[in-house]
């Protein structure tokens, strides 16, 4: 393996690192959101939020990791859902 290949990498392991952290803070938040639907009779789904964050989503993207961003948070919301529930 090269330097730069172990660099790149090195850089790699450190965002996931962060990614793991956000993503952990965000199903807290969706835990702690589905408990306030649930306690005060709201639905768990709100559709309108979920295509405001996609259009939000897509927008920031740009066009050369739309599909994969997209796909990605497709995932999130589902399991923000199903933590929710």
């Amino acid at each position: 393996m090269t330097e730069e290949v172990y660099r790149i990498r090195k850089e790699i392991d450190a965002l996931d690192r962060q990614l793991v952290e956000l993503l952990v803070r965000r199903f807290n938040l969706s835990t702690e959101i589905g408990n306030y639907k649930r306690q005060n009779g709201l639905a768990i789904i709100d559709e309108t939020r979920e295509a405001q964050l996609m259009a939000d989503i897509v927008k920031r993207a740009g066009l050369s990791y739309q599909q994969p961003i997209t796909a990605v948070y497709q995932t999130l919301l589902e399991e923000s859902k199903r933590i929710q529930r």
